[in-house]
């Protein structure tokens, strides 16, 4: 199952776009970044604005990640 992860609001065309190329559109907009570190693996997508930092360390853990929108 393909996943892509809501960190931040988007407009919802974005999510529905998403789903319609299969994947499944999860979101939490009140994790912190302990909590997002821990999640990010299982997800093959990332859409998210500023809230959180993406670094080095963050993508190394993202062994899934193929997109960041």
């Amino acid at each position: 199952m393909k996943k892509v992860l809501f960190i931040n609001k988007a407009h919802p065309v974005l999510r529905k776009q998403l789903e319609a190329l299969g994947y499944v559109c999860e979101e939490d907009l009140q994790c912190d970044l302990s909590a997002f570190r821990q999640m990010i693996p299982a997800y093959e997508g990332l859409v998210l604005r500023s809230r959180l930092p993406v670094d080095e360390e963050l993508i190394a853990a993202a062994s899934r990640l193929r997109f960041i929108a």
